[in-house]
């Protein structure tokens, strides 16, 4: 506008906002732009580069081994346990009878299997041998919406006598997740989750046996307590709702230290 009269208060006034700031950073360490990201809202948000005591640490080290998983062919009311006990974004799914790691399911997905399976007759006997049924589309699960759906309705739903019944997850599973090995690197792990927008990350042995769980709160090593709005974690009640809506990520690509 080429008026300029106000150019040096508002010199003064940055100036002075950065020494304050700086002031600051040298008392508490953080910067006020990370107090209120990391301490006020929560966030774990992770620094451009990885710290140097990384580079000497092993997954093993920080990831979380309580992992909650599902299998591949699970019975519907062990699902909707799994659901209602703890508010995972996603959860790693493992062969039947194993530890090996098959994929990762988000939660909205699998909320999404539970009604439409039991709309469409889609649960199974386990008594009598598996069958391969056409699956639910993916885009037709995307659109449904079950807000008010509650976990004990969904149980009234598919009925007392068939919570026993299976439902066969392998055609919603994301089977091309990113894992990481148990002895790799802290550093790796840091990469990972900065170039590619990871939210978990399931961590693997020598022979793809699930040994456990990296989310981003893991990997702030300064901070000494844990986030409350971690990624593993929804700030829903285990009452709440059985299916919502939420944002179509995948689960790193997939969900949660239930992740």
């Amino acid at each position: 506008t080429g008026n300029a009269r106000f150019s040096l208060p508002l010199f003064i006034t940055v100036m002075f906002a950065k020494w304050t700031g700086d002031a600051l950073d040298c008392v508490t360490g953080r910067s006020i732009y990370d107090m209120h990201i990391v301490e006020l809202k929560n966030l774990p948000l992770l620094e451009t580069h990885p710290e140097n005591k990384m580079l000497a640490m092993q997954v093993n080290e920080i990831m979380a081994s309580n992992v909650v998983s599902v299998e591949l062919v699970v019975a519907v009311g062990t699902l909707l346990d799994v659901l209602e006990g703890c508010p995972h974004h996603g959860f790693p799914v493992v062969f039947p009878n194993t530890t090996r790691l098959a994929g990762t399911v988000t939660r909205r997905i699998l909320s999404q299997v539970v009604v439409l399976s039991t709309e469409r007759g889609l649960l199974q006997d386990p008594s009598v041998p598996l069958q391969k049924w056409q699956p639910i589309d993916y885009e037709e699960m995307m659109k449904c919406d079950y807000v008010e759906v509650t976990f004990e309705s969904a149980r009234q739903a598919v009925g007392l006598n068939r919570l026993h019944h299976v439902v066969d997850l392998r055609p919603y599973i994301n089977t091309s997740s990113y894992t990481v090995r148990a002895t790799a690197s802290v550093a790796s792990s840091f990469t990972l989750f900065r170039q590619l927008g990871l939210r978990t990350l399931p961590v693997v042995g020598p022979c793809g046996e699930l040994c456990g769980v990296v989310t981003r709160k893991d990997l702030i090593l300064d901070s000494g307590e844990e986030l409350e709005g971690s990624e593993s974690t929804d700030s829903s009640d285990k009452d709440g709702e059985l299916l919502r809506t939420l944002s179509g990520e995948e689960w790193a690509t997939g969900g949660a230290v239930g992740m």
